[in-house]
């Protein structure tokens, strides 16, 4: 089934239901793969004024914003789903790439440890090991990375990461042809900009009325906080084979555990 019968199928479905805020949206999502922002967003606001209290609406139309370059609507967005549901960590973390775009990089650095105290888990460490890149400060980036690791080392996203680190700091024979466009921004749909790869689902959508015979989009936020920080994905898609994993851990045990010893040491010796 190709993009344009489900985008007919979508649009058949909302002209049939018109109430329906979720064929919106639905329809919406299809309109802005195609580029058409402008009859996206007219959607998503108009969902938004059906179902105001809908978490995913607002985050969905803030990614749409973003993509625009109209980041202060965008935060505006963000900043109605937090109020409606304040420790989404995926929120959180969309909030603070959006704060980073407006160079408000204190206040960005705060609502990642926010999130990190709400959820000190890898992907959050990785999502402020992004941060850490696009600042230059490639040391807190690798402890961020190194921590993520610690959490959860069957992630390939997460080792190939902290790898590319080593390789930037030149702590590994590994070359570092992509190191740059992990800190780059990314387009609409992926729930922060800096990404490892596409995410799957990230803001906490509860369930919609919808037509069955309508082909559902993703979200342009994702949703779902269990899979994805800001397009950080931590799902089984990123899990490797054992071998795989196995031959990782030997190659980079050496190097975390001697960064590990020396972080301990450094520790010891602060008064």
């Amino acid at each position: 089934m190709d993009i344009d019968e489900d985008l007919d199928r979508a649009r058949r479905a909302a002209k049939n239901d018109p109430q329906n805020p979720q064929l919106l949206v639905n329809l919406g999502q299809f309109l802005a793969r195609a580029g058409d922002l402008t009859a996206a967003e007219d959607l998503f606001r108009r969902a938004i004024v059906l179902d105001p209290d809908r978490v995913a609406f607002h985050v969905t139309l803030s990614h749409l914003l973003a993509r625009a370059g109209r980041i202060a609507e965008a935060l505006t967005e963000v900043s109605h789903a937090l109020d409606l549901n304040p420790d989404n960590i995926g929120n959180m973390c969309h909030l603070a790439n959006l704060l980073t775009k407006s160079g408000e990089i204190q206040a960005a650095e705060q609502v990642y440890q926010r999130a990190l105290q709400l959820e000190p888990s890898a992907r959050v460490h990785v999502a402020r090991s992004h941060f850490f890149i696009g600042q230059g400060r490639i040391d807190e980036a690798i402890e961020a990375s190194e921590r993520a690791i610690e959490l959860d080392f069957q992630n390939a996203a997460f080792r190939a990461h902290y790898r590319r680190l080593l390789a930037r700091k030149g702590l590994s024979s590994e070359p570092d042809p992509t190191l740059e466009q992990t800190a780059a921004p990314s387009p609409v749909g992926q729930t922060c900009d800096h990404q490892l790869e596409e995410p799957t689902q990230q803001c906490d959508q509860e369930p919609a009325p919808t037509a069955s015979e309508v082909p559902q989009p993703q979200l342009l936020s994702g949703t779902g906080v269990g899979s994805a920080v800001d397009g950080v994905t931590s799902g089984p898609s990123t899990i490797s084979p054992p071998h795989e994993i196995a031959s990782d851990r030997k190659s980079l045990t050496g190097s975390l555990l001697n960064r590990l010893l020396r972080r301990q040491r450094r520790a010891a010796l602060r008064p």
